[in-house]
């Protein structure tokens, strides 16, 4: 106490501490936002964001059993199921959902959907057939688009064939709520039969859900 401490500053070059050693700087002190883990990557606005580059959700669904063909538009609502017979699987958290054939999104993206159906045929002369992907973005609510309608058709052939009809689209799915999908079918022939195949062990009418990147 009551000692004066006299200081000398002395101005000119800053001191240069050097390059720090390796494995010295810790996360605390860096800058960046948002969450460190084995799925992030440093960017360089010194923001942690999800790597991306690659499929993260693909799935398949399929009829197990039969259904009776129809000359107006029939929307598939039982008997489906994800394709499970080995070494068949799928690349999902959750995986894609369904209630009476409306399916739902486990996450938002842009997904691509495709559908398969196989008809049976048998003693028709004239045979048209015609399969439907619908959409919607508020839960069915109100709005039912056909966002794709396939088609095929065949001359007679008295013992019966089968035929494939396919389509996709690309769905933006914004709200997993409100942006949902479902299928449905048509056939118009003169006599015979028709049905629409389906197997619990091998996919002959089914649905394939792959999330190709963010929306």
């Amino acid at each position: 106490t009551g000692d004066v401490i006299n200081f000398i500053h002395i101005l000119g070059s800053v001191l240069d501490l050097g390059v720090p050693s390796d494995s010295t700087v810790s996360l605390a002190k860096l800058t960046a936002t948002g969450t460190k883990n084995s799925t992030t990557f440093l960017r360089g606005d010194n923001t942690f964001a999800e790597a991306g580059g690659g499929i993260t959700e693909a799935d398949q669904w399929r009829l197990t059993t039969n259904a009776s063909s129809s000359t107006s538009d029939t929307i598939i609502t039982a008997n489906l199921e994800r394709v499970d017979t080995a070494p068949q699987g799928y690349l999902a958290g959750s995986g894609m959902s369904q209630s009476s054939g409306v399916f739902t999104f486990p996450s938002t993206g842009i997904w691509l959907v495709q559908s398969t159906l196989q008809f049976s045929m048998t003693n028709q002369l004239n045979r048209f057939l015609q399969s439907f992907i619908h959409a919607t973005n508020d839960n069915f609510s109100s709005v039912d688009n056909k966002v794709v309608e396939a088609s095929s058709n065949t001359a007679a052939v008295a013992g019966g064939n089968y035929i494939d009809v396919h389509g996709s689209t690309l769905i933006d799915c914004t709200n997993t709520s409100n942006v949902k999908v479902k299928f449905g079918f048509i056939q118009e022939s003169t006599g015979g039969s028709a049905v629409i195949y389906g197997s619990s062990t091998s996919n002959r009418t089914y649905f394939t859900f792959i999330r190709l990147g963010d929306t």
